[in-house]
């Protein structure tokens, strides 16, 4: 009896204020499709930059008359230093590897040399997310300070418009979501207010003789939640494909509906709450 009594009341609620409920579900399908999206080129920028993250590396090429023992500690040195991933020593029959499969048409030229003239090195992979385009080029000159380093070579540097491109991806997402929680509570409060107005004498005196305040509550949170959250899966849906297309996570799909749900039912308890005081 009391489940027809809660249902019926939903019911009573949406014939009374259809067109503020509708309101918040339209409210909510727009705000879901520009969260979706935000989300989206967050996490897709994010991907790009790590997929391209490993072209940013160092190559640091030594003397040709440094020692055994200088070459193992440089690498122990480089291997703790914060900014590098991962040290890999290329020497000289590595080196003419290289420039063999990198060079073909000139892999002839090295027969003219009596020795291998190509210099042993190190090849660096560097954390992009630590660095920046000052920080790098102050650990080029730190590393270029050491006697026995003839040069320093810095390459994939583009991997910083990128790493630049995801920050402000982020900036915005982060700011969206802010404007998401105030807009759409906004705008429920003022949907909820307007339908609570109607019954709002009904309701003082349910709430006076005794009746339980998650009754009162209940009905009105169930009817803005399947505007809202019918609104914002809608708007998920639209970009399921898109999601897929760019390998996106689909779970990140059901964020705007949970966001959604959680603030309707906050801010309708605080609605009739305040009504009913």
């Amino acid at each position: 009896m009391r489940i027809g009594f809660f249902f019926g009341e939903v019911k009573r609620i949406y014939r009374e204020a259809f067109a503020s409920l509708v309101f918040i579900g339209i409210t909510a399908l727009f705000l879901s499709v520009l969260l979706n999206l935000f989300i989206g080129g967050y996490i897709y920028t994010r991907k790009v930059t790590m997929r391209n993250s490993v072209y940013l590396k160092a190559r640091v090429y030594l003397k040709e008359d440094t020692e055994s023992g200088i070459k193992k500690l440089f690498s122990v040195l480089l291997k703790y230093n914060p900014y590098v991933d991962s040290v890999s020593f290329i020497n000289k029959k590595r080196a003419e590897e290289e420039f063999k499969k990198n060079f073909p048409e000139f892999g002839d030229l090295l027969k003219l040399f009596s020795t291998n003239p190509l210099p042993e090195n190190y090849e660096l992979y560097l954390n992009y997310t630590l660095l920046s385009q000052d920080r790098l080029n102050h650990f080029k000159k730190e590393i270029q300070a050491f006697p026995f380093v003839d040069e320093v070579y810095l390459q994939g540097l583009f991997v910083f418009r990128f790493f630049l491109l995801e920050k402000i991806t982020y900036f915005i997402l982060v700011s969206f979501v802010i404007m998401f929680f105030f807009i759409l509570s906004m705008i429920t409060r003022g949907s909820i207010r307007a339908a609570v107005e109607r019954k709002r004498d009904l309701l003082k005196v349910y709430w006076l003789l005794g009746g339980n305040t998650e009754d009162l509550i209940g009905p009105f949170q169930v009817a803005g939640l399947l505007s809202g959250v019918l609104g914002s899966a809608f708007a998920s849906l639209l970009l399921y494909v898109p999601f897929v297309f760019f390998t996106i996570p689909l779970w990140t799909l059901s964020i705007a509906p949970f966001l959604t749900a959680f603030i309707i039912i906050i801010v309708v308890r605080e609605v009739i709450e305040v009504s009913i005081s």
